[in-house]
C-alpha cells in the first residue's frame, strides 16, 4: 500500500467530513507512513474530542492499532463488540485490520460476532 496516497487522502476526508472514524484513520495512515509526529497530533486530537463528540470504540481500536498498541486496539474492539456497535458487522472485510486478522485475539473476537474468518 502507498501510504504517502493513503495519508493525502484521509486528509481530503477529514476537511470534507469532521467525523471522529475520519481522524482515526488519518491517524493509522500517518503512524504507517513513518509520520509519527502527526500521528500523535491527530490521536491526541481524536481523544481530546471526546467529551464533545462520541468516539466509538472502534475508531480508538483503528488508531491504536496504527500505533502498532495492538493490546489495547483488541480492547478497543472488545468494547465495540460490548456496545453493539454497527461497526462490528464490518471487521472481516475492514481493510485497517488487515494486519491483524490471524491474531488469536482477534479471531476470538470475530468468533464472537458470528463473523467467523474464511
Amino acid at each position: 500500500m502507498l501510504f504517502s496516497e493513503a495519508v493525502a487522502e484521509a486528509e481530503t476526508a477529514r476537511h470534507l467530513e469532521s467525523e471522529p472514524r475520519g481522524l482515526a484513520v488519518l491517524t493509522y495512515a500517518y503512524a504507517a507512513d513513518g509520520k509519527r509526529a502527526e500521528a500523535l497530533k491527530t490521536f491526541n486530537e481524536l481523544n481530546e474530542s471526546a467529551p464533545q463528540k462520541y468516539v466509538s470504540p472502534f475508531s480508538k481500536a483503528i488508531a491504536l492499532l496504527g500505533h502498532g498498541m495492538h493490546g489495547a486496539a483488541f480492547s478497543g474492539l472488545g468494547k465495540a463488540y460490548g456496545e453493539r456497535s454497527e461497526t462490528m458487522a464490518i471487521i472481516s472485510v475492514y481493510p485497517l485490520l488487515e494486519n491483524v486478522r490471524t491474531a488469536p485475539r482477534f479471531v476470538k473476537i470475530q468468533r464472537q460476532i458470528g463473523r467467523l474468518p474464511h
